[in-house]
């Protein structure tokens, strides 16, 4: 299957979507390692399923001391990325798309949510950076933490207000679509499949991971702290509390 039929594939709406880096940057590697596991004979699922292994490697990459280690973990979430457009390239070329594969899919990024910030955390504890000398043990740790307990949390909170939002046919209604848009444009490059991606090899090839952890970790709190303002807010105004 030639690279052109994968690229077909990505409507117009699900481009303008995609962050910049994976737009202009990963989406395009994707589209020939898609066409590489079609020849091999994986299926979207099974694409899927290979993403999760890779962020339990990075994350045990980057608990490993070592500089190399640490790099190769950085090239490992970067592989993640592709593989998380390779799976959705192929089952829309083999029409395989499905509400399954979508959970698969959110299940894996979960997984790099999880891991990935933790194991940074780690990986700037280890780093000498001017900052070790203001901060106690453990300190960076904590904060890969934070980024990541928030970062889920504000998902899940996200995820059961959009379904409730579904169940009481209310959404058009009670919230308009440019605040939506706004904040969306804005957490998809700033993100983990944006900034994060380009900003960790960075600084994790310089050793100034600490850095990148507390901007994420003030990033992902006040990204949570921005969705129970504003679906308090919401429910306040629709006075169903």
């Amino acid at each position: 299957m030639n690279i052109e039929q994968f690229r077909k594939t990505i409507s117009q709406e699900k481009n303008r979507k995609d962050s910049l880096w994976v737009r202009y940057v990963i989406r395009p590697v994707s589209f020939y390692v898609a066409s590489f596991f079609k020849r091999l004979g994986f299926t979207a699922n099974g694409v899927t399923y290979l993403s999760i292994i890779v962020v339990f490697l990075a994350f045990i990459l980057f608990l490993l001391e070592s500089r190399i280690f640490t790099i190769a973990g950085a090239v490992l979430v970067q592989i993640w990325m592709i593989l998380d457009c390779v799976d959705g390239n192929l089952a829309r070329v083999s029409k395989t798309k499905n509400p399954y594969g979508d959970a698969i899919d959110a299940m894996s990024g979960y997984t790099m949510y999880g891991f990935v910030f933790l194991g940074l955390g780690m990986v700037a504890e280890r780093d000498s950076g001017w900052l070790n000398h203001y901060t106690p043990d453990y300190f960076f740790v904590l904060l890969g933490g934070i980024a990541a307990v928030c970062t889920l949390t504000a998902r899940l909170v996200f995820q059961k207000f959009a379904t409730t939002e579904y169940k009481l046919k209310a959404s058009n209604r009670q919230l308009s679509n440019r605040p939506r848009r706004v904040v969306y444009f804005v957490d998809k490059n700033i993100g983990l499949s944006g900034f994060f991606m380009p900003a960790m090899l960075i600084t994790v090839a310089f050793s100034f991971t600490q850095v990148l952890v507390v901007f994420y970790a003030i990033y992902y709190l006040a990204v949570l702290m921005f969705c129970y303002l504003r679906f308090i807010l919401k429910v306040q105004r629709t006075n169903l509390t």
